[in-house]
């Protein structure tokens, strides 16, 4: 790859003058009411959206339209008529879109405006019930009501109620109408072996109770409210009313996760009845008498004796309602609104020549922006930072505004702690029409020497000037705050790109034993700037650092072969949830260096601005992550479904907000790419790290591949450095750093591949 020399600097607020806007926000967990006569303003045509649920009592467009209109998220609906010549299953089909969705014949479908629907996100609305605090802020990580009261994440739980219980196997006994009076009575958490003296080998059985369901549970029902059947041992499937909602397993070839996985299902929208509900079950298990230890195992309704007959919800934590499960630490997502009233001067309401924007460095997920009613935008990726210019003909004439923000942590999406809401820093900017953007300045240095360094300062102007253009100054600083190079430039009177060179004598180098740390300060001056503008300025801090890869030496820091030594780390701050407060996150990189670690992958998406200044000040060398899927997914409502609109903008928040972090010495573009072994999957990774480049091509780019397998040459060929996990123990450790490419060769980009 080659010497990469750089100045990186720390931009992560994009404007050292930007305003908090952490303080005083209102907070409601949930969503709002049901409004059955919402509308469906939007006319897709005959499109078909996959992932959505099939509502099988809606037999007409009406009946489907108020389908929609009683689910909670829910964004459109689409009905095929019995006979029409639609691909798939015909009838009402309802549920959020993602990208899965293509031009089809025969469908009638509809989807929400953008316009706000809900009274959350009016200016009318009296929030002064809702709780008031301060983000950054993880609802999941808090208690969660009794379940008795909980609208949010609602349980139907049967798992400890009288069952009736039939050795063997009938598909007729998933049917409401099935009279199982004579069946043994039997109490769930039991192991059938011991409770029924079932000790077959490769044995069946089939478990039926009647349940009923609450007024709660039944407003829930096509939402929240899910099924708790707790562990099953073995595969099982199950019915509710004559109904199938779900299975886990493999028919006839259980392994051993499913013996031990809680079983949720979500309850569909119709499926439910306030009395007489028949819940089915069917289960399969390797059973025979005797212990786990001789190849024997348990089967049906069995779990840990120490939860048996108790409610196993318990602070944060509900097995049953956590759609994630073991993998979400068994806490809930859901839907929550976040509202904040803010005051801006009359002569930014009310006059030209200013322009606001606020800034979000991490929303889980999927969050809906409104200004007085007015939607902003949505952003579903909930690792990447992101900012919207708000409407001047948005914005109140009295001065006072509202935001309402919807963050909808919905479904399978997460295979570790995602936490859910507002869970970093925000920022309001009020600056002139001609001003400094967010990530607008770039540092590099072509030229690193001992005696002096060439730094490359490439610097964006955005907006118009009401009357003429400005100056823009730069001044660099040393450790100590003196003054060591400066230079300006004169801007027009709109947007514009300039790169400034300006040399540093006898630089320090920055390195895990000597993190030295410089400033940059950029200032645009102009007659535009008035009293109610922030300051127009971005300032950074920024290091000397030279890195290389090649095949003979490895990973080289300032001129010097370096071993990683380190570890894959999630974003959450253990019992703070995700909450990416500054010193909590500066805790964690300090606790991981004193331990050894003098590198961190971030796993597997990108983390606060706040840990990389962290990883800075500290010495810690960083692969920063964009994705953990591209598009295949790894859960059925997981950052698939948006990636193939999303996938560059994302590229561009990651790479421009840390491009100059000194600690950042990787991008990786994926972990674990399910779609690694397959042309789509080359394809994109040639596509995802060629635009990585564009961006910045002063590092190695690489991508987390699970063995070490020939294979995937081809998936490799674009990526300087190919990282390892999942070894195999006669590998070395060398290979868990990363596979390095001897060459590239030139007409066809394949590549050698060769170990350290």
């Amino acid at each position: 790859m080659g010497l990469l020399r750089m100045v990186l600097c720390t931009l992560a607020l994009g404007s050292a003058a930007a305003r908090s806007f952490d303080a005083d926000w209102r907070f409601y967990r949930g969503d709002a009411p049901a409004n059955a006569s919402c509308d469906f303003s939007v006319d897709l045509g005959a499109t078909q959206c996959f992932g959505l649920e099939h509502v099988i009592a809606a037999t007409t467009t009406d009946q489907c339209r108020q389908a929609c209109c009683l689910l909670s998220g829910c964004q459109t609906w689409q009905f095929c008529p019995d006979g029409a010549p639609c691909d798939g299953e015909a009838g009402c089909w309802i549920g959020q879109m993602g990208n899965n969705c293509r031009n089809a014949t025969g469908w009638i479908s509809r989807a929400k405006g953008s316009e706000c629907e809900s009274d959350f996100c009016s200016r009318k609305f009296d929030d002064s019930a809702w709780r008031q605090l301060d983000v950054p802020h993880d609802w999941s990580i808090e208690d969660l009501p009794p379940r008795d009261e909980d609208e949010t994440a609602p349980v139907l739980a049967p798992r400890y109620g009288t069952w009736r219980f039939a050795k063997g196997d009938n598909p007729e006994w998933s049917k409401v109408s099935v009279n199982d009076s004579s069946w043994e009575r039997v109490v769930g958490g039991e192991d059938w072996r011991v409770q029924s003296g079932y000790t077959d080998r490769n044995a069946t059985g089939w478990y039926r109770q009647t349940v009923d369901a609450s007024d709660l549970q039944l407003r829930a029902a096509g939402g929240a409210l899910v099924l708790d059947l707790g562990v099953v041992a073995g595969v099982d499937q199950t019915w509710l009313n004559g109904r199938l909602i779900g299975s886990t397993g493999t028919w006839g070839t259980p392994d051993c996760g499913d013996y031990t996985t809680w079983r949720s299902y979500k309850i569909p929208t119709g499926a439910l009845n306030k009395h007489g509900n028949v819940v089915a079950i069917r289960v399969f298990t390797i059973g025979g008498a005797g212990t786990f230890n001789d190849g024997t195992y348990p089967g049906g309704l069995y779990d840990d004796p120490r939860v048996k007959d108790k409610d196993v919800r318990s602070g944060a934590f509900d097995a049953a309602a956590s759609l994630n499960g073991r993998s979400y630490g068994y806490t809930v997502g859901g839907v929550g609104w976040y509202r904040k009233w803010f005051e801006l001067p009359n002569a930014v309401t009310n006059g030209p020549g200013s322009v606001v924007r606020i800034q979000f460095d991490g929303v889980y997920m999927n969050s809906d922006m409104y200004l007085n009613g007015v939607f902003l935008g949505n952003h579903p990726y909930g690792y990447t930072s992101f900012e919207y210019t708000l409407p001047p003909t948005a914005l109140s004439s009295t001065g006072s505004n509202l935001l309402a923000v919807k963050v909808a942590n919905l479904g399978k999406n997460s295979r570790w702690y995602s936490g859910s809401g507002i869970f970093r820093h925000t920022r309001l900017l009020v600056s002139p029409s001609l001003y400094l953007p967010q990530w607008g300045l770039g540092v590099t240095t072509p030229v690193i020497t001992a005696s002096s360094a060439t730094v490359q300062l490439e610097l964006n102007v955005h907006g118009v000037s009401q009357s003429r253009g400005g100056t823009v100054a730069l001044v660099l600083t040393d450790p100590a705050g003196r003054r060591v190079a400066s230079g300006s430039f004169e801007t027009g009177k709109s947007a514009m790109a300039k790169t400034v060179n300006l040399t540093v004598d006898s630089p320090q180098l920055w390195s895990p034993h000597s993190p030295t740390l410089y400033s940059a300060t950029a200032t645009l001056q102009s007659d535009a700037q008035q009293p109610w503008h922030d300051p127009n300025f971005l300032s950074t801090s920024f290091g000397f650092r030279t890195i290389s890869f090649d095949a003979t030496s490895g990973f080289k820091l300032n001129g010097v072969v370096t071993k990683l030594y380190g570890g894959c780390l999630h974003h959450d701050n253990g019992p703070l949830g995700s909450k990416a407060i500054d010193r909590a996150e500066e805790r964690r990189v300090q606790l991981l260096k004193a331990n050894g670690y003098n590198a961190i992958r971030t796993s597997h998406n990108p983390v606060s601005p706040a840990f990389l200044d962290a990883c800075d000040r500290e010495g810690i060398m960083v692969m920063d992550e964009a994705f953990d899927c591209w598009e295949w997914g790894k859960n059925p409502d997981d950052y698939h479904l948006w990636f193939d609109n999303w996938w560059k903008r994302d590229i561009e928040s990651m790479v421009l907000r840390d491009r100059n972090h000194p600690s950042v010495i990787m991008w990786s573009i994926g972990n674990e790419i399910p779609m690694r072994a397959v042309p789509a999957g080359f394809n994109l990774s040639h596509v995802l790290s060629d635009y990585v480049r564009s961006l910045d091509n002063t590092r190695a780019v690489t991508s987390a591949y699970p063995g070490v397998s020939d294979v995937a040459d081809k998936f490799f060929a674009p990526l300087e450095a190919v990282s390892y996990t999942h070894l195999r123990a006669h590998e070395t450790p060398e290979h868990l750093v990363c596979r390095l490419l001897l060459e590239k060769k030139k007409k066809n980009k394949t590549s050698t591949p060769i170990y350290e």
